[in-house]
């Protein structure tokens, strides 16, 4: 069964791991903890699209859940393109703030989720 819990919570992951390796920055875009915050990030991402975010799973949800997955899938995979497209601290930033931003929804989704 697709989780909107995990899902969550990768998001947050993928959002606090790229939001530390900014602190790495100026060991330029290709400091070791820079390369691991996108390894962990991309990882991050890849589960919640393959596992808890996997069609046949989201297809059998209730609407309101579905719902939320479907919006989390769509978020999911422009992040990772967005990840992938990092290549200066610039593209990190900005990947910075859609992680976060997304995040931040995905908690305010999952709230109106719970508390319904």
């Amino acid at each position: 069964m697709a989780c909107i819990p995990c899902v969550k919570n990768h998001l947050s992951a993928v959002a606090g791991i790229l939001s530390e390796s900014k602190r790495f920055i100026e060991g330029g875009i290709k400091d070791p903890k820079i390369i691991e915050a996108i390894d962990i990030a991309t990882k991050e991402l890849t589960a919640a699209e393959r596992g808890d975010l996997d069609p046949a799973k989201v297809a059998s949800l209730p609407p309101r859940e579905k719902e939320i997955a479907e919006w989390a899938a769509d978020q999911t995979r422009d992040l990772r393109h967005s990840i992938d497209r990092i290549s200066d601290k610039a593209t990190l930033e900005e990947a910075i703030v859609k992680a976060d931003q997304i995040n931040k929804e995905m908690i305010t989704k999952f709230i109106d989720l719970v508390a319904s």
